[in-house]
């Protein structure tokens, strides 16, 4: 199997051809269903009905879970059709190759006027398959061409799929910048309670705070993890301080099993500590603090295992950018790297937030001889996320190359396949730079 190479032919067919097991993850996008004739025999998006389409792709999707590592992603940029006979050639594409024996797409009154909902349909044929969706993203082209249609709305974005084939899979998490609103909330915030390195009970009870009790676990994890973010830390104090803390679950079990031994319900230790930040430790939504262990242990509880990592405090510095957190999966760290595989606790980064799912993305102009060249940023954002450095990326629609451009600029490889040689000529020539220039390297 060649690395950095582009293999000419069916994608079915090479796949099956591939070891298990070989490919860190796929980034593609394959011909949409009845959009263009590009001009080659054996193409897809020309079957004679959407099922066929999606059957089609679906099979070369089992050669891609099979060929990608256990930990391995795959996404997939597809769009939607309309199903009347609308357009030029009454809705039927140009058929340049007639030669190749395509049967024309059956039509249907029922269809008439209505999207066939391609995405959707892929997507479920893919869940029945065996894959775990992941991620609905949406690509909002902001740009997008104007629509002489005057009785619907413009459509201005495609769905981008990230499927994985495992509860565990290699993922870096990613950021995105943080928006004014939220800014001035954190400020707010920072103006309103005195905050610390450790959240003590005193927080929970203060609806603004981003540790109260009337929160959800869930949105005092997104925005706090395991301590106060580097966001909200005030930027006059030149250390932070944190603990390397056990897994949540684990505790909270242990903690349940001595205060059922000592015989205590929470309301009453809630009484004790006058607070009720004990109902979130014995719940596992939030860690004690230092002083809150400590006092726990003056009442009888006897945890050893665990007395070292709530007790230790270590110092960071706040103005790091990024902000290590301790692993909390099987993985670890590697040096000077982003946590990896899903499951690890992510960096903190005081200046943005964990990326959301609506990309805005403008096409961009290309001058390559290509119906569909995708922008670089569509796949940088999945490329970094989803293969670690030296990586090897499939792109089983290889189109004019862009996956490879990207795996090339990020340090990593690929491998492409593609059935039509015109646009192998195409991808070459724009990869052409990037390979001669590893090769001196």
């Amino acid at each position: 199997m060649e690395i950095n190479k582009i293999i000419q032919g069916d994608a079915l067919e090479i796949l099956k051809t591939f070891p298990d097991n070989s490919i860190d993850m796929c980034v593609t996008s394959p011909p949409y269903f009845n959009q263009r004739d590009y001009g080659v025999k054996g193409q897809i998006g020309l079957e004679k009905n959407l099922e066929e389409y999606v059957e089609k792709l679906c099979e070369i999707f089992d050669e891609v879970k099979r060929v990608l590592k256990k930990e391995g992603s795959c996404w997939v940029n597809i769009g939607d059709c309309y199903g009347g006979y609308q357009g030029k050639n009454h809705g039927y594409p140009d058929r340049k190759n007639e030669s190749a024996d395509i049967p024309q797409i059956t039509r249907s009154k029922t269809t008439a006027k209505s999207l066939l909902c391609v995405p959707e349909i892929f997507l479920i044929e893919m869940i029945k398959r065996g894959w775990l969706i992941r991620n609905k993203i949406i690509w909002f082209k902001r740009n997008v061409m104007p629509s002489s249609a005057s009785d619907r709305f413009t459509i201005d974005y495609e769905m981008l799929y990230f499927f994985v084939k495992q509860k565990k899979y290699y993922f870096e998490q990613q950021f995105e910048p943080l928006s004014e609103a939220t800014i001035k909330d954190i400020n707010k915030r920072r103006n309103m309670a005195t905050l610390t390195g450790e959240h003590g009970s005193k927080h929970f009870d203060n609806p603004d705070s981003p540790y109260s009790s009337q929160k959800t676990n869930r949105d005092r994890r997104e925005f706090v993890g395991n301590k106060i973010p580097y966001s909200v830390q005030p930027r006059d104090k030149e250390f932070v301080d944190y603990r390397k803390l056990p897994k949540l679950k684990l505790l909270s079990k242990r903690l349940n099993e001595e205060r059922k031994r000592i015989d205590l319900t929470i309301e009453y230790i809630e009484t004790i500590f006058e607070s009720q930040a004990p109902h979130h430790w014995f719940s596992a939504e939030s860690y004690p603090s230092v002083e809150d262990w400590n006092k726990l242990k003056d009442i009888g509880f006897r945890l050893p295992e665990f007395d070292k990592q709530m007790t230790e405090v270590f110092k960071k510095s706040s103005e790091k950018k990024y902000a290590l957190m301790p692993p909390i999966g099987g993985k670890k760290h590697l040096a000077n790297k982003n946590p990896t595989y899903s499951g690890n606790q992510p960096e903190w980064n005081e200046y943005g937030r964990n990326k959301r799912c609506v990309w805005q993305i403008n096409t961009k102009p290309s001058n390559v001889k290509h119906f569909a060249v995708f922008p670089e940023e569509l796949v940088e954002t999945p490329i970094k996320a989803g293969c670690p450095e030296g990586g090897i990326i499939l792109d089983s629609f290889f189109g004019s190359g862009t996956t490879g451009l990207v795996a090339l600029k990020q340090n990593k490889k690929f491998i492409g396949i593609e059935l039509n040689p015109e646009y192998i000529e195409i991808a070459k020539n724009r990869l052409k730079p990037y390979l001669e220039q590893k090769k001196l390297i």
